[in-house]
């Protein structure tokens, strides 16, 4: 991993709180349920990742998938 756990963090709460603008502003459209899903997906690692420990954090599996996520952050 190229970033610490704390800066991952960060930057994937910032992404959660992008993804959740945009979809106030698509509400009712098409696409509007899958963003959503991507969201609470999003929110669940988050607090995957929070969960675990400071020393192993980054081997675990949602670790490394946030921080793929957060790496090649774009638009819903």
């Amino acid at each position: 991993m190229t970033m610490d756990r704390t800066t991952l963090l960060q930057q994937a709460e910032q992404l959660r709180r992008r993804w959740f603008r945009q979809l106030q502003a698509i509400e009712g459209e098409p696409n509007w349920p899958k963003g959503w899903e991507r969201l609470e997906y999003l929110r669940s690692l988050i607090k995957q990742v929070e969960q675990l420990g400071e020393e192993d954090w980054a081997e675990q599996a949602e670790a490394q998938q946030l921080s793929l996520i957060v790496q090649e952050a774009r638009d819903l």
